[in-house]
């Protein structure tokens, strides 16, 4: 019976453990957060921002059609 008991005890405090893990916040820690672009190797800094931009589920705000400038929009705007 000791068995048993104990093998219960294990099952519910990795019951409780996964519980506790499910929690997620979408913040990033500051180690985490990604560098400023400074101008160099454009095309990794834009890889890193769609892979941070999925990873927090914001792919939505991923746009990659360019907007077309009307011909009665002046060129100087």
């Amino acid at each position: 019976m000791t068995n048993s008991s104990q093998v219960n005890v294990g099952t519910v405090s990795a019951a409780t453990t996964s519980i506790a893990h499910n929690r997620s916040t979408t913040a990033l820690a500051p180690a985490e957060k990604p560098a400023k672009f400074c101008g160099v190797d454009f095309k990794r800094w834009q890889q890193k921002t769609f892979f941070y931009l999925t990873t927090l589920s914001l792919q939505r705000f991923i746009n990659e059609n360019v907007p077309i400038m009307s011909d009665e929009t002046p060129s100087e705007e």
